[in-house]
């Protein structure tokens, strides 16, 4: 007789404000640039929101529509879980060999 027992560590989830550089390089969120025909949607880290140069067209944190999935080298996906006048409360997908999600507070 085989027994096979499989033991998995759930961690509660982190919440924070003060982000450390590498947070900030480890994170992504959902970006979209407004152009006039269409939304371009892409996953974009803090650290380089933070280095971003100015000259680039402005990015949007808000999202337009409640739920999208888009391709940007991986498949990813953001659900808006709640929708306010000046802020949305993101749940963000992402797979490659792994599956990962994280939520957020966007203004």
């Amino acid at each position: 007789m085989v027994v096979v027992v499989m033991y998995f560590i759930c961690l509660p989830p982190a919440v924070t404000d003060d982000l450390t550089a590498d947070t900030a390089r480890k994170s992504s969120v959902v970006t979209v640039v407004q152009t006039e025909d269409r939304n371009e949607y892409s996953r974009t880290t803090l650290e380089t929101i933070e280095a971003r140069p100015e000259a680039l067209p402005a990015l949007v944190f808000l999202l337009p529509a409640r739920e999208t999935t888009f391709v940007d080298g991986d498949i990813h996906g953001a659900i808006v879980l709640e929708d306010h006048d000046d802020w949305q409360l993101i749940e963000f997908r992402y797979a490659n060999t792994y599956a990962r999600s994280s939520i957020y507070n966007a203004v």
